[in-house]
Formats: structure tokens, sequence, C-alpha cells
């Protein structure tokens, strides 16, 4: 994927220009050019390199590093633009003048909605076209968790994960539909809830797991990865925060797995916040009685 070309300021052509004089292996074989894509492919190729010499017998190029890390494609395209969004500047500024107050008719007052049909058979139509989706990548250390922040103790012996499949099994029996649970973890948490999820395999609940993109940390003062520095293993990743999710959802596979069962809308919220539950009112008026 091509990245957009931008200007170097003078300090960062000079910072770029030492940059290239430590790395004899990429500048060997291609043309140096200044620009984003060269500081980008730079710091992607250091750290290549840097796993190589570890490794022995690992190859320092781009895809086969990455292949062996299981990165796909997506992630590292995805990788590749957040990096130029932020070299360009796209990413650091906000246009505040451009910022308005929603309109009356983007914000819909909530006591204006219709009221929901007294028709079970209605509101299970609705229902079978729903998906909830928990946000699963956090880990419970700030609260003294060392696995997913889904399985702490919220009160009675439950967890935030074990009420949740609660919510979604009294939404499901009252109405006899099917609204599964989708959780998105990340590489923190993926091993761990797939674990977990076995204790729910009797429950009416379906449950599906996918994982959000992991991408290499970078340090501030060089672009240079982390792993660099002399740091292995997770604490040279990050989940890329909670606005991967619609990517992920579609490279993962999972979004036409859902729309080939009929399933048209997802409601997305924390894995830790209970009170975000599925409302009809608001699901009747984006399925019936909006334009959306």
């Amino acid at each position: 994927m091509a990245a957009a070309a931008a200007a170097l300021s003078p300090a960062d052509a000079e910072k770029l220009s030492n940059l290239k004089s430590s790395s004899s292996i990429l500048y060997s074989v291609f043309e140096i050019r200044i620009s984003l894509f060269d500081r980008i492919f730079w710091c992607l190729d250091r750290f290549f390199t840097v796993f190589s010499a570890q490794s022995g017998d690992l190859r320092s190029d781009f895809d086969s590093f990455l292949l062996f890390l299981f990165c796909s494609e997506d992630e590292k395209k995805g990788f590749i633009n957040l990096v130029s969004r932020y070299l360009s500047g796209e990413a650091q500024h906000v246009e505040w003048s451009k910022i308005q107050t929603p309109t009356d008719e983007v914000v819909v007052p909530y006591d204006s909605l219709a009221p929901v049909s007294d028709d079970p058979a209605e509101i299970k139509k609705l229902l079978d076209k729903l998906v909830v989706l928990k946000l699963n990548g956090g880990l419970g250390t700030t609260m003294g968790c060392t696995g997913p922040k889904s399985v702490i103790e919220v009160r009675n012996g439950l967890t935030f994960l074990d009420l949740i499949v609660i919510q979604i099994e009294n939404l499901n029996s009252k109405y006899g539909s099917n609204v599964p649970l989708l959780l998105m973890n990340s590489f923190n948490t993926h091993d761990d809830t797939l674990k977990i999820v076995e204790k729910y395999s009797k429950s009416s609940v379906e449950i599906h797991t996918f994982n959000q993109s992991q991408y290499p940390r970078l340090v501030v003062e060089d672009f240079s990865p982390l792993a660099s520095k002399g740091v292995t293993g997770k604490d040279g990743w990050y989940p890329p925060g909670h606005g991967d999710v619609f990517p992920s959802l579609k490279n993962s596979g999972k979004l036409d797995a859902l729309l080939s069962k009929g399933k048209e809308y997802v409601f997305v919220a924390n894995s830790d916040n209970l009170g975000a539950i599925v409302d009809l009112s608001i699901l009747v008026f984006f399925l019936v009685d909006s334009d959306f």
C-alpha cells in the first residue's frame, strides 16, 4: 500500500539521515527517498533486523517477519496507515471551527421515540437482526486483576462477563430470540478468554470471539520499534484501541459470517459497562423509524 508522501522538516530530515546511516540492510537494497514511507519502512526494517539477530535463522525482510508474527496483510496496511497519519500531522490537529452542535434531526430526544410493540413475535424479528459486541481487550491491572477486566467479580460472586451473559439470556428467553454475544479480545486477553467462556458451554447464548489488531510500539524520539531498545515479548506490541473494532470485525471474517445469518445491527459497549444494555426503543428506531 502506498503511503502518502509529505515533506520533512530540516530537523526530521537530519534525524532520518542519521537513522539511515545505522541501517545498512534495508538501504543496500532499496533506493533511499526522503519521504514518510522511507521512515516507516526503516522503522519496520530495524524491528525485523533485531529479531533476525536474536532468532539466528529468521530472514530480516518485511513479509517473512510479519508472517512469522502472524500479522495479516490487513494489519500491515493498518499499521502503516496509522503511522503515516501520525507522521504527516493528519491525526494531530483538530479543526475546532468545523465542530458544530448536532441538529435536532441528528440527535433525536429519547422521549420522542415511538413506543415498542406489545407483540413478542414482532420484537423477536427485530432482535434476530441484532448482535451484542463487548470490547474485551483490556486487562484489569488497575483493579488488582491479572487477567481480562471482564472476569472481575462485581457482586454475589458474579463477574462482568457472567452478568452480560445473564442479561442476554433473559432477553432471548423473554422473546424467543437468538441474540449472540461477540467478544473483541486483544492479544493480552485472548487465551484467557477462550478458557473462561468454556463455563458458558451450556448457556443458550451463542458466544463468539475475535482478536483486534496487534501493532508494534514505536519510540517517540526516533520512531524506532520498542523491541530495538531491548524490549521483547508482548511489551513490544499494543492493541490500537476501541476504534479498531470495525476494521477488526471485518478483517476477522466475523462480519461476513454474521451478515450471512441475517444480522444487520451491532450493539457495542465496554465489557465493564453493565449499564449499557439493549434498549428496544432505540432498536426499533434504527430498524423501523429512522432513515439510517
